[in-house]
């Protein structure tokens, strides 16, 4: 019954958000957030339960954490407190699971809120610009790996799962960025003499690609015999 009532509320608010599809700009957008107490109240069934509802039940709160941003990715603000919500439920639903894939969603999550934060803007601080981004996410592999290591010596499974974690983000962001920068390059460079000098790669992008370097001899000086995965990545 509960996921009955879920379901149709969950269809009623996006109706009320999104009455015209996404052609036109959403209404309704802070009501969104109530929501959230659906995967709300499936943590809080897992907190208060024994296996193996505990883990049924956040399992389900991790699949409505996904559904709700759904509603709210369109929505600036909201989708702030949408996804640190997310981000925080996360955690304590990977406390129960004791899974990697969970403890992925819980940094993946965490990510995409740094990430849409600084997207729509701190107060005080100017947007971002293009090679703004680019020396973001190359920050954003660096301070994955040192957290990984940090995490290494430490013990616990959610610790071992949150080190793997931050590990298989790092790689994903930092071949990512490389492709996008190789892209990059070769749209510049294939430009006339008069284009090239006036798109001509700035401090910010050598700074990027100095930092992937620093982070990619980090993770190999951490663990010198898996040259493998991050071949690609050189």
């Amino acid at each position: 019954l509960g996921f009955v009532l879920s379901g149709l509320s969950y269809a009623l608010l996006w109706n009320q958000t999104y009455p015209f599809g996404f052609s036109v700009p959403p209404v309704n957008q802070q009501s969104v957030l109530l929501w959230l107490l659906t995967p709300l109240t499936l943590t809080g069934v897992a907190s208060s339960s024994s296996q193996p509802r505990r883990k049924q039940a956040a399992s389900f709160s991790i699949a409505a954490l996904g559904l709700v941003q759904l509603l709210t990715l369109a929505l600036p603000g909201t989708r702030l407190v949408s996804l640190g919500i997310a981000t925080a439920l996360m955690w304590v639903n990977t406390r129960y699971l004791q899974k990697l894939a969970a403890a992925a969603i819980t940094v993946g999550f965490g990510l995409v809120w740094v990430g849409m934060l600084l997207w729509e803007g701190i107060p005080g601080v100017l947007q971002l610009s293009e090679p703004d981004w680019f020396l973001v996410g190359a920050i954003a592999i660096l301070l994955l790996w040192l957290l990984r290591s940090w995490l290494l010596p430490r013990n616990g499974t959610l610790a071992a799962l949150y080190a793997k974690a931050s590990d298989r983000w790092a790689v994903a962001l930092c071949r990512f960025e490389l492709l996008v920068l190789t892209l990059h390059s070769i749209v510049v460079y294939a430009q006339s003499n008069e284009a090239l000098l006036n798109h001509f790669p700035g401090w910010k992008y050598l700074i990027a690609c100095c930092l992937i370097i620093v982070a990619n001899l980090y993770r190999q000086w951490q663990q010198p015999t898996n040259w493998g995965i991050y071949v690609i990545s050189w």
